[in-house]
């Protein structure tokens, strides 16, 4: 059986894209990127075979100038705007 490696994407009702995906060997591997259904970037990852790697990012909906919310394995820390 050959395993996955390529591009997947998958799209919202509206056509906007929502999720794009790369995998190799069947597994999660390069930057991963969500969009919110209007088309705004909700978060992107990065994976190495398989395996989370450094940093997660998502931002809110509504948000005109969105500020990542940021993962790094070991340390967290959510950026507000008032």
């Amino acid at each position: 059986m050959t395993l996955f490696t390529g591009i997947s994407t998958f799209y919202y009702d509206n056509n906007q894209i929502r999720i794009r995906q790369t995998f190799k060997n069947g597994k999660k591997h390069s930057l991963h990127k969500s969009w919110h259904s209007n088309g705004q970037l909700k978060g992107e990852e990065n994976w190495i075979n398989g395996e989370e790697n450094s940093l997660h990012r998502s931002w809110q909906r509504r948000r005109l100038t969105p500020l990542p919310f940021e993962f790094c394995l070991d340390v967290c820390s959510l950026k507000y705007e008032i």
